[in-house]
């Protein structure tokens, strides 16, 4: 039985709407044929019109049928975006939030760090955001794709939504430029971490497993891209990729001091993982966990660990200069190894960096900072294909 099944969820009592029906509003054949203007979504959002999320969707839905019987495929996908917007947006709070235990009662991925009550607000999701956001996001099919691929069910979508409008409120022309960049933040800061995060053998008083808050987080990536202390530059990564980044466990201050004090490249950041000295001393005694008082980088770097504190710190570098990190842990034939993967300047991911130190091993596991739940390196490995990109996969999710 999952942990996480005694949260409790507040019973309280909903509204249904969205604003006032308008049961008037079409799109028109022409229209339909062509992705939905600018003028369109402006007209529709308009706060005067004050239409039903329900309208919304339903016309852009029949927009998109339209379309599709007219071979207009990109036109039917633009539709389908808003009908996916609408649809959400008008999801109502207590239901999403009842789904959202569910799920992660299922998968027990509950852990002890999660809060034991969520309030409930008797609204529509919609409420949770502002509405220049809504306009900002239904207008960007990109962004809108991203989103909707991304999205899983053991994302707290209130919480995700409420994360973006942050966000983007905070500045919207940032907000415009990366994206995937506040995406990636949303998914991951929706709840936080578990307590055996980044990784279980160093304590909560030496790694703090409470996220810096989100808005400060987007601006912190957005100076290191713009200052070009990142290798990667971040708008060209998608938030797939990013969440391997912004997943830093190791504070502010550590991270710039890896950007001013280590001079890494692409093809030498496998040198952080052997940078770190051996402790065979460590392993004589049984020492697997960190005792020292201190589990900052140069601290790290200077008192030397066993290979779970290579692969932390060797991703906590690759992390603060814009690269995607994973810190893998993997059981072999004579006891447990850990080691680091990253994505390569091809943007191809690198997986082995330290795995075969010792013996081969046949699997390593990671944690997917979206879900909190584990990925392992034959999953990333597919993935990084980017089949998601592919024209074919987004007409078939269509």
């Amino acid at each position: 039985m999952s942990r996480f099944q005694s949260i409790a969820i507040a019973g309280l009592i909903f509204a249904s709407g969205g604003g006032t029906a308008l049961r008037g509003l079409e799109v028109s054949a022409p229209e339909a044929h062509r992705p939905p203007s600018e003028a369109w979504l402006k007209r529709t959002l308009s706060p005067e019109l004050s239409l039903a999320w329900s309208d919304v969707e339903r016309a852009s839905s029949d927009a998109a049928k339209l379309a599709a019987a007219g071979n207009r495929t990109a036109a039917m996908e633009g539709w389908l975006k808003v009908a996916q917007w609408a649809r959400l947006l008008s999801s109502d709070h207590q239901q999403v939030t009842s789904r959202w235990v569910a799920a992660i009662n299922s998968a027990a991925l509950g852990h002890p760090n999660m809060p034991r009550k969520y309030t409930i607000h008797a609204q529509t999701l919609s409420g949770l955001v502002s509405e220049k956001f809504v306009a900002a996001v239904m207008q960007d099919p990109d962004f809108t794709s991203s989103f909707f691929q991304l999205l899983t069910p053991y994302d707290y979508l209130p919480e995700v939504l409420r994360i973006l409008d942050q966000i983007y409120v905070s500045n919207p022309q940032a907000f415009e430029q990366y994206d995937q960049l506040a995406l990636a933040i949303a998914l991951i800061h929706d709840v936080p971490p578990p307590p055996h995060w980044p990784h279980g053998q160093v304590s909560p008083e030496l790694v703090s497993r409470v996220f810096p808050d989100a808005v400060e987080v987007f601006q912190f990536w957005v100076g290191a891209d713009r200052s070009r202390a990142t290798l990667h530059r971040l708008t060209t990564l998608s938030a797939s990729e990013l969440k391997f980044v912004v997943d830093a466990a190791a504070p502010f201050a550590e991270l710039k001091w890896v950007q001013k004090e280590q001079r890494y490249t692409f093809a030498t950041l496998p040198r952080a993982y052997d940078a770190i000295t051996y402790r065979m001393d460590r392993i004589e005694r049984n020492q697997y966990n960190w005792l020292g008082n201190s589990y900052a980088l140069p601290e790290i770097l200077a008192a030397g660990g066993i290979c779970i504190d290579q692969g932390y710190y060797a991703s906590q570098v690759g992390k603060a200069i814009g690269i995607p990190t994973l810190l893998f842990r993997g059981a072999g034939l004579d006891g447990r190894h850990a080691w680091f993967g990253y994505l390569d300047a091809q943007q191809k991911w690198q997986l082995d960096v330290g795995r075969y130190a010792e013996q081969k091993y046949i699997s390593g596991i990671a944690f997917d900072p979206q879900t909190w739940g584990e990925v392992n390196d034959y999953a990333l490995a597919l993935l990084a294909e980017r089949f998601r990109e592919l024209p074919q996969y987004r007409q078939s999710r269509a």
